[in-house]
């Protein structure tokens, strides 16, 4: 009866170890599905994730959601090869990755990243986009460019009257307005206001 005793508890042992092992696995699974692999940062697919946890968010939780894209990147690609532009994005998402301990940065695709931040305030968040700029300058080194790799940032706040896909359309255009100049952050204030340009 205890030999039997003993094999029942290594069986069970053994088989919660087992499940513990497929869970980890799962875990990982789901993570590596979410990352880019070229940046290490959240891709397309955690993006869409975060923002349908947004919507569903009946909370008072507040959200500011930022746009970013490198300046003249095609150029640079043309000019300097692919080799550089991907060091580019790679050096952005590390950036990014740094910078961001109060957002989820993600890359959309190409050259388009986004961060998603929760309950801070317009000034954090352009501060912290502002740190992103600066540490940006200090790639072209790294990357052999002749000249500053600069990024644009278009940001918006969401309030509880702007959904999921208002906010993303009132941050493209704060976002054009910023390339538009280069080198800038514009947040976006409605029609009646003007944007504000900070920066540039």
């Amino acid at each position: 009866m205890f030999l039997v005793s003993m094999v029942i508890i290594k069986f069970e042992r053994e088989k919660n170890s087992a499940g513990i092992q497929k869970e980890i696995e799962r875990h990982e699974l789901r993570r590596k599905l979410n990352m880019d692999e070229l940046t290490g940062i959240y891709n397309r697919r955690a993006f869409h994730d975060a923002l349908k946890d947004m919507e569903e968010d009946n909370s008072a939780t507040s959200y500011i959601f930022v746009m970013i894209d490198i300046d003249n990147f095609k150029s640079l690609n043309d000019t300097f090869g692919h080799f550089a532009g991907d060091k580019c994005l790679i050096e952005l998402g590390r950036i990014m990755k740094r910078n961001c301990e109060d957002g989820a940065p993600f890359r959309y695709g190409g050259d388009e990243f986004c961060i998603l931040f929760k309950n801070l305030c317009i000034d954090q968040v352009v501060n912290i986009c502002r740190k992103i700029q600066e540490d940006l300058k200090s790639v072209s080194s790294k990357v052999g460019l002749s000249g500053d790799v600069t990024v644009s940032i278009g940001i918006s706040i969401r309030n509880k009257n702007i959904d999921m896909a208002r906010m993303i359309v009132n941050t493209d255009h704060a976002l054009y307005e910023a390339k538009a100049v280069k080198n800038t952050i514009r947040v976006y204030e409605e029609p009646e206001k003007r944007d504000v340009k900070i920066g540039g």
